[in-house]
């Protein structure tokens, strides 16, 4: 292992782990189909195919069912597990080096949430990677228990206390034979462990209360279609609760968590596509089969609401009975389980297509797209704002579930072929230039050299290579320049 003391510049030349920028496109571009709702509609309204009238047509339900079955929050796990899978190529340069990326990311991150868009991941990816970056060293078992555990206590906290709602008459019971004297009063222990979990609610409620304001209809509308700096006020109202009350409550333990699970699958090479096709094909088949049976569970009970069978509360109608609220909390408890199940599946079926001669040179545009990920997703941004906040094209609030995909699927294919294109004449993203720059103290070389006279430069988290490669390994996607980078002093 390289010490901290490495050198802020790139090493000598590397084969870059393309079943990595193969699984990385795939996610960015899925996570656009999702991130559409955010862009183009009412948060309260994002669940209900019926928006923006009252009736769906077919397509809407189809278009909205179909994601959130295959696409909702399992892209953002995936790409989560590759994050982590690139910190952990990463870490044998050394940990100066990495804090500076994540440093940088979370300026980026910052700038996007503040000027462009309040649903931005980097800087919660960027804050995750502080933390998760030390246990590289741990085994493989005991990353992929803690990555577990942080995952199902981000689910379950957010699903348990609904239910424990219905279990308050009895605790207050008990709190009375108390004071009579019928019970023991708890220990200081007891009562420190009852303090700090009446903060982790109080913190929750308040964010609730927020999102409950910032997010009221009226609010909301105002915000997308006035001004710029209408838009601008309102999103740095919410970027404390979303962001700064929704990692410490949420997202430090959910995209933690799955980062540490693709540390331990990097370290099982499991990502890196050394395994059998067999063994791929056999995870695609078992966790394909058990996640959309576990992730239909939860989708089930949505589609009550747009069915008719439950009125949403924006009708005006009085809340569910406690029954039906506590089947919403065990449907998304179950969601969220299955979505660790599909995102595997998802990569499984890749890497299994990547070991195919026949298929991977098909997949040369998600490579393209992976190696300039942080570029793309940024670009998604800017563009889904032109066309749907009120200071530019309007659209926000009137578009259809399945005009989104329509919007969606435009914008990445227009996304592929520029990636593909970029790459005959660059070595990085714009973005991915600027990160390596700020990183290493330095403006990196762009543009792309003869054959004759390129190197690669050494992996980061958005973009991993293989850190040692065997003198008789091949590439296992054939791919142009991208793999043959400038050399830099």
């Amino acid at each position: 292992m390289k010490s901290s003391s490495t050198p802020l510049y790139p090493t000598e030349s590397r084969s870059r782990l393309v079943s990595l920028d193969v699984l990385r496109g795939f996610a960015l571009l899925g996570i656009l189909l999702i991130n559409m709702r955010y862009f183009a509609m009412p948060l309260f309204r994002m669940n209900d195919p019926n928006f923006p009238g009252d009736h769906y047509a077919n397509a809407d339900f189809w278009s909205w069912f179909g994601t959130n079955l295959l696409f909702e929050d399992k892209m953002l796990a995936l790409f989560s597990m590759l994050f982590g899978a690139g910190i952990y190529l990463m870490a044998d340069r050394g940990w100066w080096l990495h804090y500076r990326r994540m440093f940088f990311l979370l300026l980026i991150g910052l700038f996007h949430a503040c000027f462009l868009w309040f649903g931005d991941i980097l800087m919660t990816y960027a804050l995750c990677g502080m933390v998760v970056r030390p246990m590289k060293q741990l085994p493989a078992a005991v990353l992929l228990f803690l990555g577990l555990s942080g995952v199902m206590f981000s689910f379950g906290q957010r699903s348990f206390p609904t239910m424990l709602e219905q279990l308050q008459p009895a605790a207050q019971e008990t709190e009375l034979e108390a004071e009579h004297g019928e019970v023991q009063p708890p220990a200081a222990d007891e009562a420190q462990k009852v303090s700090l979990s009446s903060r982790w609610v109080e913190l929750r409620n308040r964010q609730r209360a927020a999102f409950q304001e910032i997010f009221a209809p009226e609010t909301e509308r105002e915000a997308h279609t006035g001004s710029w700096w209408q838009l601008f006020q309102w999103r740095l109202q919410l970027i404390p609760w979303w962001h700064g009350a929704g990692f410490l409550l949420s997202e430090l333990f959910r995209c933690g968590g799955l980062m540490l699970i693709g540390m331990a699958l990097m370290a099982l090479n499991f990502f890196n596509g050394k395994q059998k096709a067999s063994v791929y094909a056999s995870v695609a088949a078992v966790t394909t089969l058990l996640g959309l049976a576990v992730v239909a569970l939860g989708v089930w009970p949505q589609t009550m609401q747009p069915l008719g069978h439950v009125q949403a509360a924006w009708d005006g109608q009085p809340p569910m009975p406690t029954g039906l609220q506590r089947l919403f909390s065990s449907a998304y408890l179950s969601r969220q389980i299955g979505i660790v199940l599909v995102s595997l599946a998802w990569a499984s079926w890749l890497l299994v297509f990547c070991k195919s001669r026949w298929i991977r040179p098909l997949l040369f545009p998600l490579s393209s797209a992976g190696h300039m990920a942080l570029s793309l997703y940024l670009s998604q941004t800017v563009i889904c704002l032109l066309i749907f906040e009120g200071w530019a094209g309007g659209r926000w609030g009137t578009v259809r579930y399945a005009e989104q995909l329509q919007w969606a699927a435009v914008i990445l294919a227009a996304q592929l072929v520029f990636a593909m294109l970029w790459f005959s004449w660059f070595r990085f993203g714009p973005m991915e230039w600027l990160w390596r720059s700020m990183s290493y103290g330095r403006r990196q070389p762009w543009r792309k050299a003869s054959p004759a006279n390129s190197t690669s430069i050494e992996p980061t988290p958005i973009e991993p290579e293989i850190a040692n490669p065997e003198p008789d390994s091949k590439p296992e996607l054939a791919r142009p320049d991208p793999n043959a980078e400038d050399s830099h002093p």
